[in-house]
């Protein structure tokens, strides 16, 4: 993968049940590119961009899988590939954009 590429992982958790849902979102830097309107931009802006593009594709992704009712959103940010999904392929692919749910 590129050196340019932001994985954003979106988690959903019903807080008091502990359980949890996650989806890994890889953004490519060509995608973060094609989105910003400035030529040059700092880390946190690039982070912020792949999180942007990340959250609707995540939603997306929850909507395929049983979700809970009542449930907190948190996220992390990788700039490698993270290991629970070395080696595999992703499940939902879209404009760029590919999916792992974990």
């Amino acid at each position: 993968m590129a050196s340019d590429d932001i994985y954003i992982q979106v988690t959903a958790s019903q807080g008091s049940a502990g359980k949890s849902r996650s989806v890994i979102v890889l953004v490519p830097g060509s995608i973060r590119k094609s989105f910003r309107e400035t030529g040059q931009s700092k880390p946190d802006e690039e982070k912020a961009i792949a999180r942007k593009l990340a959250e609707p594709f995540a939603k997306y992704a929850f909507t395929h899988r049983t979700i809970f009712d009542h449930y907190e959103v948190s996220y992390a940010i990788w700039e490698n590939e993270p290991s629970e999904i070395k080696g595999r392929r992703p499940q939902l692919t879209q404009d760029g954009l590919q999916a792992w749910i974990v």
